[in-house]
């Protein structure tokens, strides 16, 4: 992706709803983040966390999450709603999660295209996620990179253009190696309930991209953005620091 600004219109608050059938009531459990991921030009779906839809040590359990999405480019006040079913009638889940890691924190919602025709939007794909060994050889996430996490912390945003927040991070941990046998990678940041769901991205010029041209060792500043994860969730220390001394960190994209 060519700016950070455009990842604005990849990123959609959330809501999270349970119908109590007894009751005939719906209630909204919780409220996070997610963006859109594009594979290919038919397959279009919403990334955010595992805990925002099934979280069974909580007994969270859904059966609906509302997006948000801009419906109108000249006049970004105004939104349309789009609901997901979470379950079917048979009780399986709609969702998708990673077979290869299943305690990643990570899920993926389709979204059907007509139900967002019509709005403004973006996607990240593949060629957006820095990968040495599949998709973007010869670029590199170096320790302390400077990231920006979109989100919506404690439901804060403008209400006018519903844009989320951009907070600061660094990248504290390598990331091409699981952190504590988890596949996730730390990064430095002070965040906040409601982020969940994420994307993390670098700064733009702050990528390094090899030159082959110019030998091995030389280098250039990439001028694009790239997605580096999903941010999940606090990481709480052994040693028992302060919540203003934590760290947080983000589950990779798989």
């Amino acid at each position: 992706m060519k700016e950070a600004e455009m990842a604005l219109f990849a990123v959609a608050r959330l809501e999270v709803y349970k119908r109590d059938t007894k009751a005939r009531k719906t209630s909204r459990l919780a409220i996070g983040t997610g963006f859109f991921y594009r594979i290919g030009k038919d397959k279009l779906f919403l990334i955010t966390n595992r805990h925002m839809v099934y979280d069974e040590e909580k007994h969270h359990f859904p059966d609906k999450l509302r997006l948000y999405v801009h419906s109108d480019k000249e006049h970004l006040s105004k939104t349309k709603c789009i609901d997901l079913k979470l379950w079917d009638k048979a009780g399986k889940r709609l969702w998708k999660h990673s077979s290869r890691y299943p305690v990643a924190d990570v899920v993926a919602l389709e979204v059907p295209l007509e139900e967002i025709a019509g709005c403004f939007f973006v996607a990240f794909s593949k060629d957006d996620i820095l990968d040495d060994n599949v998709y973007l050889p010869g670029k590199a996430i170096n320790l302390g990179l400077q990231a920006l996490v979109l989100g919506y912390p404690l439901d804060f945003y403008d209400r006018m253009n519903h844009f989320p927040m951009a907070r600061m991070a660094g990248v504290a941990t390598w990331p091409w190696f699981n952190f504590d046998r988890k596949p996730c990678f730390l990064i430095d940041a002070r965040l906040h309930p409601g982020m969940s769901g994420s994307p993390v991205i670098s700064s733009r010029g702050t990528i390094q991209k090899k030159n082959e041209t110019e030998g091995a060792n030389a280098s250039k500043t990439d001028q694009e953005i790239y997605l580096l994860g999903v941010f999940s969730a606090e990481w709480v220390s052994r040693g028992g620091l302060p919540p203003e001394n934590r760290s947080t960190f983000n589950a990779r994209l798989l």
